[in-house]
């Protein structure tokens, strides 16, 4: 009996498996053109107690600003509220980070005075030494997906 609770742990521990997407990365560059894609990205990645983060830094090829996101991969649902200071109205922003079959997925919602205004979700994998970024999302009217190949 214990070596079948091992054997299933084992297999379903390995299909949320985070992969690993650490490295340097000289161009992003977008294969649709609804990105602006980005240069110098860099990838760092850490486990902790089971739970891998990346922190990724690029600058925006167009704006030609270093911006740097944090993802914890643990598949928790963080929510948090800011309130517009232009408008007032008051908005939720739902993330959900996990890894599966050594995807990294990132899902985001945005709720505007309750009502889903917009959506993102990428996928995140490398393909040999190249970094693949697969996004699809919607912002209010504006739907689209793209894909960057980092190298």
């Amino acid at each position: 009996m214990q070596i079948v609770i091992f054997f299933l742990l084992f297999i379903s521990s390995s299909l949320f498996a985070c992969p690993d997407l650490s490295g340097e990365y000289l161009e992003c560059r977008p294969t649709t053109g609804h990105s602006t894609g980005s240069i110098d990205m860099v990838v760092n990645q850490s486990s902790l107690n089971g739970v891998t983060t990346y922190v990724a830094s690029a600058t925006n090829s167009q704006t030609h600003e270093r911006e740097t996101e944090t993802y914890i991969a643990d598949s928790v649902l963080k929510v948090k509220e800011i309130l517009d200071p232009e408008n007032g109205h008051k908005i939720q922003i739902s993330t959900l980070v996990s890894c599966v079959d050594e995807k990294l997925f990132i899902f985001v919602t945005v709720k505007t005075n309750g009502k889903e205004t917009g959506f993102s979700k990428a996928q995140v994998y490398k393909s040999g030494h190249q970094l693949i970024i697969e996004t699809h999302g919607r912002d209010g009217d504006n739907e689209g997906s793209d894909k960057e190949i980092c190298e």
